[in-house]
């Protein structure tokens, strides 16, 4: 309707992006919190909640100990959750009957179509692969020299 794109970015699209933006950041928190493998590999003797959890419980057989500690573990995600609903009632958004821009800028010029898929399929390739390593990895036995 002839409004600056800026101004449309912060009425219309920040305010519909709010709930999704706070629910993602809800996830990965929790993703976050209960993380094992990172810091059990990168973090040496730097004890976290999570590692110390399956420290307990793995390591010691202490299961009362390790519960416990997974309800401390629980209790700020659970707050975080909680307070994502409670921002989801307050700000109740909904687009009615919108429609987008009739016209979409088109990259016409071959050069930048070509960069882009270069771009495009080295990372793709590179995902790939990462998935084919874990692949060949868990298929193949290894050898060990003596």
């Amino acid at each position: 309707m002839g409004a600056h794109p800026g101004k449309v970015l912060s009425t219309v699209s920040l305010p519909l992006l709010i709930l999704g933006l706070a629910g993602a950041a809800v996830l990965l928190f929790g993703y976050s919190l209960a993380d094992l493998g990172n810091p059990l590999l990168l973090g040496g003797d730097f004890q976290v909640l999570s590692s110390e959890i399956y420290q307990t419980i793995i390591g010691m057989y202490d299961v009362p100990k390790g519960a416990a500690l997974a309800v401390i573990l629980l209790m700020p995600a659970l707050l975080l959750f909680f307070a994502q609903k409670q921002l989801a009632k307050r700000t109740g958004f909904a687009s009615v009957g919108g429609s987008g821009a009739l016209h979409h800028r088109q990259l016409a010029h071959p050069v930048v179509k070509a960069v882009a898929l270069l771009l495009l399929g080295s990372v793709s390739m590179v995902i790939v692969l990462q998935y084919a390593t874990v692949l060949a990895g868990a298929t193949t036995k290894l050898f060990r020299n003596q």
